[in-house]
């Protein structure tokens, strides 16, 4: 049942700069990292569902596996425990995806990543390595486009999976951010990637409509191995974790509010994570 379950939900990542200060963050407000989603052109295929934000991948659907993509989310939304799923298509390939945030710091997100990875089916999590996924495409270009997060499976091949985000300039509360603010954020962000460059950092940065976030390191699947728990992953990434442990907002260091399983709440400073690299 399990190696069943593993096939069909497939096991997606979990997820981490020193920070020079520290502010603390509203209750459950946390990041969420990107894809293009378009009406198929398969008759056969489920509607899929359009998503300028950011969302939560659970399962990727084979290449080729267009014909039994609606029987996946069928029991992805009914034994999978996950009604509110949907088909997105990211980068030309077909995903299984929960929700659409608009800021890598929507309050809403890290509450909800939580939920998806602590969903058991038959004695197992089969969500315990969903990750959030970019808009592929949808963010706007820089000053440097060999910086720019959106161009790294071009210059680097469709091995580049992930890469580890370790900051992000938004505004944090509620409210969306002005034209002015977007334009700070954005400036902000190119600064940062290029301080990181300056140290030997492969860094880069991704904007999207109302915020930017910074990332460091290319990885492949290879790197990280959620097949088991914990996932394994390559020197190279635990490396990259070691150098950026926590992912920073606006250039400090972000506390955040978690649960154990028993439900006691505990204060962190908010870890960098491994998102997936924008496709196309």
């Amino acid at each position: 049942m399990r190696s069943e379950g593993q096939a069909l939900f497939g096991q997606p990542l979990e997820t981490p700069l020193v920070a020079p200060r520290v502010v603390d963050g509203e209750p459950g407000m946390a990041p969420t990292p990107f894809g293009e989603t378009l009406e198929g052109e398969d008759p056969s295929l489920p509607a899929l569902s359009r998503s300028e934000g950011w969302s939560i991948l659970v399962s990727r659907v084979p290449e080729g596996g267009a014909a039994g993509a609606a029987t996946r989310l069928d029991r992805v939304r009914t034994a999978g425990g996950l009604p509110e799923a949907t088909l997105q298509r990211r980068g030309g390939g077909l995903v299984i995806a929960v929700g659409a945030y608009d800021s890598p710091i929507d309050p809403r997100a890290k509450a909800e990543l939580g939920r998806v990875r602590a969903i058991e089916v038959n004695g197992s999590r089969p969500y315990a390595g969903a990750f959030f996924a970019p808009p592929s495409g949808a963010g706007a270009g820089g000053a440097n486009p060999e910086w720019d997060l959106r161009n790294v499976r071009g210059r680097t091949g469709s091995a580049a999976e992930y890469t580890l985000q370790i900051g992000v300039y938004a505004r944090v509360g509620s409210g969306m951010p002005g034209p002015d603010e977007v334009r700070q954020f954005r400036a902000a962000a190119e600064q940062a990637v290029a301080s990181l460059r300056a140290e030997g950092e492969q860094a880069f940065y991704f904007h999207g409509a109302t915020s930017s976030t910074v990332t460091v390191g290319v990885f492949a699947e290879r790197d990280h191995d959620a097949s088991v728990t914990p996932p394994i992953e390559s020197r190279r990434l635990r490396e990259a974790r070691e150098r950026h442990p926590n992912n920073l907002v606006n250039g400090a260091g972000f506390r955040e509010t978690l649960r154990t399983d028993s439900g006691q709440a505990f204060r962190r400073l908010q870890r960098s994570q491994l998102v997936q690299i924008p496709r196309g």
